[in-house]
């Protein structure tokens, strides 16, 4: 543009080498296209050319669409909203007259693209639909669609299913699923628009694999259903999604830690029930499988057609730890069984030392006295007998106490003495009063009663012995005295000797009295340990029954639960 033209005052076209700018005011040249076959065949084929129209010849005659599905991938399976997430590739294909051509004609073009709206479109709607926004349809996707110059006419879509799929959780977590995909026209009926499915089997040579489900099948068949709707027949192409859960996720979450705490609740019984950890254990066992319950009812659909395998596991798990704390209770109330206030029921005894001894192999220790009785140590009987004698003696001699001379109280209360204090020994020796019986409830109280007299008939012997040296102390000075006397003349013997005897003798009755009372203590304390020892090995045998019982029982439920789950 020359620069110091006057006559231009504005630009109104600028001519530049490849391009040109056209300003407003002037009209836009017309682009020449050298290769026009594309824009004369479209030109051509929808010229006159009406969309609504069934593309067939004649009325009578039905659109025949061949249907196919290829697997790309499994996004998600809620088996507690009963969905079905997948991702797919939908192809379909139909013959459309209207829309054929010659390609010598157009430069030996084959297919052209075009948008779905331009040409016959069938209405194929996925009929378990659970997606909201797309509402199912197969005629929404705004990919093109490839015709052939022999008028087949190909949709290719890639999309996102949500379908509704009825869930069998019967056999959860070994479970294996079948979704159906139906599609099918959804106003026309099967003398207009037929469906066929492409092939017996979805294609699934791209299929992207899951780590929660493993793809079994992918069949399709052809249905043709009566609805009440309408007299003419609607077919169906269902192509049927088979996957199988892989359940190592559960067995490492669920199954094997509900086996652990399961079989941890058998250590209850190993316990020493002294420990009082017993009952803690098992109750914490229980809450934790009621966790465990609650996570598997969190994932299960809210149904009661049928119950699953893990909750029929889990169930019986809660069962069979629940039947283990009233077991546990039941061995607490034995272990600390009070023998002193009632005898163990006869069906106990015949239960326990009768059958479950000789089916456990655990040996029954005898009973006491009889091993007391073996071993030659003194018992009831024979204290009471030597307590008996003593007093028959004791009485014969009190009754010839009045014949006795001067001479013999030395020598006759030393020999009583010396008779009282070694039984006293003798009883004070025995094995319970040693304390070699082992405590328990009531019998603390009545130790200290055998004790206590054990106690008191020392200190008599000591007073006895006492009065003893005082008497042949006074009794010899009385006889020196009866003897010489004053006047030189023989005396008899003074009354103080005959009286300290009879003192005495009766503190030696006092003794018998309470070698009696102790006898009889002993023997008590006694048989309450044997109830008592009786009650241990109650204990005892009952552990580990229950041990061996819940253990079997613990493994055949698992195993019979999980091989009919599997078969």
């Amino acid at each position: 543009m020359p620069s110091g033209d006057p006559n231009i005052t504005g630009f109104e076209h600028v001519q530049l080498p490849e391009f040109s700018i056209v300003l407003p005011g002037n009209s836009a040249p017309e682009m020449r296209i050298d290769d026009d076959d594309e824009q004369r065949l479209l030109k051509y084929l929808f010229t006159n050319y009406n969309p609504q129209l069934r593309p067939v010849e004649n009325k009578s005659d039905r659109v025949t669409v061949t249907f196919g599905v290829s697997l790309h991938q499994i996004i998600n399976v809620d088996e507690k909203n009963q969905l079905l997430q997948t991702s797919v590739w939908v192809r379909q294909v139909w013959n459309n007259p209207f829309l054929v051509w010659n390609q010598t004609d157009f430069g030996g073009i084959k297919s052209v693209n075009v948008h779905s709206s331009q040409v016959w479109i069938p209405d194929i709607y996925l009929y378990n639909n659970a997606d909201h926004e797309r509402e199912g349809g197969m005629d929404q996707f705004h990919t093109q669609i490839v015709i052939n110059s022999t008028g087949w006419n190909m949709w290719l879509t890639p999309v996102i299913l949500y379908s509704s799929c009825k869930m069998d959780v019967k056999y959860f977590p070994f479970d294996t699923q079948a979704c159906d995909l139906k599609f099918g026209s959804w106003t026309y009926d099967g003398f207009r628009v037929d469906m066929v499915p492409e092939a017996l089997l979805a294609d699934t040579t791209k299929f992207v694999s899951n780590g929660e489900w493993e793809l079994i099948s992918f069949p399709a068949k052809r249905n043709v259903i009566y609805y009440v709707c309408c007299p003419e027949p609607y077919p169906d192409v269902t192509y049927t999604l088979r996957i199988q859960r892989l359940a190592l996720f559960y067995y490492m979450n669920l199954i094997i830690p509900c086996l652990l705490i399961t079989v941890l609740t058998v250590t209850a019984f190993y316990l020493p029930p002294d420990s009082g950890e017993r009952i803690t254990l098992v109750i914490t066992n229980l809450l934790a499988m009621t966790v465990f319950m609650l996570l598997v009812a969190d994932i299960m659909p809210s149904t009661s057609e049928v119950i699953p395998v893990i909750s029929i596991y889990f169930s019986g798990a809660i069962f069979e730890v629940s039947l283990a704390l009233l077991a546990t209770c039941f061995i607490l109330k034995c272990h600390f069984h009070d023998p002193a206030s009632s005898d163990m029921p006869v069906w106990i005894r015949h239960i326990v030392f009768n059958w479950m001894a000789q089916l456990l192999r655990v040996k029954v220790p005898r009973h006491r006295k009889q091993e007391i009785q073996e071993l030659g140590d003194v018992t009831f009987l024979h204290r009471n007998k030597i307590a008996m004698e003593y007093r028959v003696n004791e009485k014969t001699k009190i009754e010839n106490a009045s014949t006795y001379k001067a001479s013999s109280p030395d020598h006759s209360l030393a020999t009583r003495h010396n008779d009282i204090h070694s039984l006293v020994k003798r009883i004070s020796h025995s094995k319970v009063l040693k304390g070699n019986y082992k405590s328990g409830p009531g019998l603390r109280e009545q130790e200290s009663i055998p004790r206590m007299a054990v106690s008191q008939v020392e200190d008599w012997c000591i007073q006895s012995s006492d009065v003893s040296l005082s008497s042949n102390e006074d009794h010899g000075v009385e006889q020196h005295n009866s003897e010489t006397g004053t006047d030189g003349e023989v005396r008899k013997p003074l009354n103080n000797g005959d009286r300290r005897v009879e003192e005495m003798l009766k503190m030696q009755e006092k003794l018998l009295e309470c070698v009696q009372i102790l006898t009889k203590e002993v023997a008590k304390n006694e048989d309450v340990q044997e109830k008592k020892d009786e009650w241990n090995t109650v204990v005892a045998i009952l552990d580990r029954a229950f041990r061996m019982l819940f253990l079997i029982m613990f493994f055949l439920s698992t195993l019979t639960i999980f091989y009919f789950s599997m078969v």
